[in-house]
């Protein structure tokens, strides 16, 4: 966990830094930096709740030279054109994620990280044009686009010569689960999940 625990009143303990690395909308009533109950994360981290990596750990990785491929993280169309109010601890409030539904047609931020001159942004195989991504602009770059279902496309350029690609395709989900059929003469209390992997 990502959050200092400090000795509290009577021998109590409490989290001193719940929230310190979120980033607030200002439409949030009383923004601050520390969250109220139940917010159990500083939300600084590289990696989330539930284990997964955030798009902040693959940026660390790119500008420590571990990642080839470029990154593609969007940030949520719902916050677009606000103002967002955040600790020097936070990071973009991104995700790798090109499926918004409801918000087609509706501007959105593309950011990209890769170690590169330059990265092409393709929508639906459709060039959105180059920028810049090289160490001076920090390895990252943002295109602000508009919202459009299908594939998201990020092409790394060095020296002219594509160096890296990364595609927002769905990858087909594999077949993990088969059903059986149950035998529903048997009278048994037990209960038998076959499963095929």
């Amino acid at each position: 966990m990502s959050s200092a625990i400090s000795p509290g009143p009577a021998g109590t303990t409490w989290a001193r830094s719940v929230s310190t690395g979120r980033s607030t909308p200002p439409d949030t009533p009383r923004p601050t930096f520390m969250a109220p109950y139940p917010y159990l994360l500083a939300d600084c981290g590289d990696i989330d709740i539930t284990g997964h990596r955030l798009p902040v750990s693959y940026y660390r990785e790119i500008v420590f030279g571990l990642r080839a491929q470029p990154y593609l993280a969007v940030q949520r169309p719902q916050h677009h054109g606000k103002t967002v109010i955040s600790s020097q601890w936070a990071w973009s409030d991104t995700i790798a994620s090109w499926t918004w539904p409801g918000h087609e047609s509706a501007p959105i931020i593309v950011e990209v990280y890769r170690d590169a001159d330059d990265v092409e942004l393709l929508v639906n195989g459709r060039s959105l044009g180059r920028k810049p991504v090289r160490e001076q602009h920090r390895f990252r770059t943002e295109f602000e686009i508009t919202y459009e279902p299908g594939e998201l496309v990020a092409i790394a350029y060095r020296d002219g010569v594509e160096s890296g690609a990364i595609s927002s395709a769905p990858r087909p989900a594999p077949s993990c689960c088969t059903p059986h059929p149950i035998d529903r003469s048997s009278r048994s209390t037990s209960v038998t999940l076959p499963i095929s992997l």
